[in-house]
């Protein structure tokens, strides 16, 4: 099975790349994606295509959180349709529901488990590859991707504990900058943990009756 994903995903990828001093058609061709992805956000490609060329960008680069600056240039509509219909739900929690019945049309390799434990929101999951690697810098652009479209629905006082499962990076700088003050290596999984009441908070400017046609 090859999960696909839109290529969307390669927005901003060509600046910062260029940014830090490399050829972004070069590590396209490393990875094996066309290049005709970066002018079609819909062309659908393999993810494992997109993890190969964030971790190939990280090591030329020597910039160990590739994924999470370019985590920075994302914003809701990233998600095209989805992200318009997460606009309109009534409630932060009604729009992360959506995101996660939905995502799949926009990554075939993402999916979210939301728990309560006690008066806290819990959420597990991101990239899951059938074929499995480590795609450190894949896990942390999708964690942060996750973490902005949040914090656009909640706002951006919103500061969550995000706990990431693979071992530190030797600096936190920019984990801090993307993420917040609160965050957890070598954890047990990949998420966010945060008040449950922020999933009831409503969406502002929301038309539910959007979101239901």
């Amino acid at each position: 099975m090859i999960e696909l994903m839109r290529s969307a995903a390669l927005t901003s990828f060509p600046e910062l790349a260029r940014s830090l001093g490399l050829d972004p058609d070069s590590l396209l061709a490393a990875a094996g994606i066309d290049r005709r992805a970066l002018a079609d956000p819909d062309m659908r490609i393999p993810v494992e295509y997109v993890g190969d060329l964030l971790e190939i960008a990280a090591e030329q680069s020597g910039v160990e959180a590739f994924g999470l600056r370019l985590a920075e240039t994302r914003q809701i509509s990233i998600i095209g349709p989805i992200g318009l219909l997460l606009r309109e739900e009534a409630t932060v929690g009604d729009a992360f529901r959506s995101a996660c019945r939905y995502i799949s049309l926009h990554n075939e390799a993402i999916s979210f488990r939301l728990e309560k434990v006690e008066d806290q929101a819990v959420i597990q999951g991101g990239v899951h590859l059938a074929r499995r690697r480590p795609y450190r810098q894949g896990v942390e652009l999708t964690l942060a991707v996750l973490y902005r479209v949040l914090a656009q629905l909640i706002g951006p006082q919103w500061r969550p504990l995000v706990c990431i499962a693979h071992d530190p990076p030797v600096r936190r700088d920019v984990h801090h900058r993307v993420l917040g003050p609160r965050v957890d290596f070598r954890c047990n999984y990949n998420g966010l943990i945060f008040p449950w009441s922020d999933l009831e908070r409503p969406v502002p400017g929301a038309d539910p009756a959007f979101a239901k046609q």
